[in-house]
């Protein structure tokens, strides 16, 4: 399955801290960090794929779980015929979207895939795009470290964006904060974790009601109108 948003080994080397002294209350608190990201950007990250893999290659030919699981199955005869469209399926009635739900920077789970492992580059447009001696149809990744063996339909799941891992950081961090001291509605001016420090405007450490997060935390992420 798909990974939290982000890993203690992670947290520690975005925050810069090297000891272990912290470790028990990072800990505790990625799960909550995990469940309030999910809810703020209504995106669950653990979007199912297909993939084919090559040992110690980079690249990844993608497909959707449905274009695999229906085959030649009658668009009208399945019970959950507008998951078809949403996610994609070769065949007359629907387009094939894939694409849209694939990000550089994303982390990527599954089978033959190492651990903290991201997409590199997303190839969709097209037929197919050449890699090395081989042709590889769309959508095609390439991995940010090479896989781990070759298999064909591996199950491979979309995860959370790196770009957005070090405000997922300083949220733990604050969290951490907001345990050890009381915090006004006003909200927190300052923190520091490890050797790090960071300081807001008063606008921006406002505690948000609907989340329990201030300003500047709520409003890094993007929303996402279908709940991927």
């Amino acid at each position: 399955m798909a990974n939290k948003v982000i890993t203690l080994t992670k947290t520690k080397q975005l925050l810069g801290i090297s000891d272990n002294d912290q470790d028990t209350e990072i800990a505790r608190y990625i799960p909550i960090i995990d469940a309030k990201i999910k809810l703020i950007t209504n995106n669950r990250y653990n979007v199912q794929v297909l993939g084919d893999t090559t040992e110690d290659s980079k690249t990844v030919k993608l497909k959707s779980i449905l274009n695999n699981t229906l085959g030649q199955l009658d668009f009208f005869a399945n019970p959950r015929w507008f998951d078809v469209c949403n996610l994609g399926i070769n065949n007359s009635w629907c387009i094939e979207d894939l694409e849209e739900y694939l990000d550089t920077g994303m982390l990527i789970t599954g089978g033959s895939i190492p651990a903290d492992v991201y997409i590199d580059q997303v190839f969709y447009n097209g037929f197919s795009v050449a890699q090395g001696d081989d042709n590889f149809a769309i959508p095609t990744i390439t991995l940010s470290t090479a896989a781990t063996e070759t298999a064909g339909g591996v199950q491979l799941f979309l995860g959370f964006n790196i770009g957005l891992q070090t405000t997922v950081a300083k949220g733990i961090a604050w969290l951490i904060d907001q345990e050890n001291e009381t915090i006004s509605d006003s909200g927190l001016l300052s923190r520091s974790i490890g050797p790090t420090r960071k300081s807001w405007s008063v606008s921006q450490s406002v505690i948000d009601g609907k989340y329990g997060m201030p300003n500047w935390f709520v409003k890094s992420f993007p929303v996402y109108m279908s709940g991927h």
